[in-house]
């Protein structure tokens, strides 16, 4: 083709495409307004060409929703945590150790002899279920004397009572007498009761 037609085609082109770009922006224009009421009173039509819009005018924004837990959550964590006036204190995993340490504590009376305790009105009470379980720091104006030595020092309740040899020999003479005593009546205390009378230690 010769260049005079290309330049001629692009003229042509360009001037096919001046000539549409009035009607897109009459279409971007052209929008459609919703019917007014027609019983609206004149005051009310009349559109005022410098007026600012109001705080009525404007669209109202919605307010911000706040999540309200169900009342099934709310019994759900007051019986996890106990409650606010201990902080909201979480319940503790019972493990078998701790749940050891807490039958030693509860049955404390038969541990040692010489030390008594006020009984407990729940003794058939469950086992706690809010607690903490901590260590016991000594204070400077105390005499090491009085404090426990490392090798004396246990993770458990129970491990301090094993490695307690008085302790060990005081559980010992404890369960003999226990044993003793329902064997009662029986060929055995027979037995052993003669076996004493033969040596010289005397009735049970």
């Amino acid at each position: 083709m010769d260049l005079d037609a290309l330049l001629q085609q692009a003229t042509a082109n360009l001037e096919a495409k001046a000539a549409q770009r009035p009607k897109k922006e009459a279409d971007i224009f052209d929008v459609k307004f919703l019917k007014l009421d027609p019983h609206l009173p004149a005051d009310a039509l009349t559109v005022q060409p410098n007026a600012k819009p109001t705080d009525a005018d404007l669209p109202a924004i919605p307010a911000e929703r706040k999540l309200v837990p169900k009342q099934e959550t709310r019994v759900e964590a007051a019986i996890e945590t106990a409650g606010d006036k201990w902080f909201n204190l979480p319940a503790t995993e019972i493990t078998p150790e701790l749940q050891r340490d807490l039958f030693l504590i509860k049955n404390r009376h038969v541990l040692d002899p010489k030390r008594h305790y006020k009984k407990d009105a729940k003794a058939n009470a469950a086992m706690p279920k809010f607690f903490q379980v901590g260590r016991i720091v000594e204070g400077k104006h105390e005499f090491y004397s009085s404090r426990l030595t490392r090798k004396e020092r246990k993770n458990t309740l129970v491990e301090e009572l094993l490695a307690d040899t008085e302790r060990r020999t005081y559980f010992k003479n404890q369960a003999k007498s226990i044993v003793m005593n329902k064997a009662k009546g029986t060929k055995q205390w027979y037995k052993l009761k003669k076996m004493q009378k033969k040596k010289g230690a005397g009735a049970w």
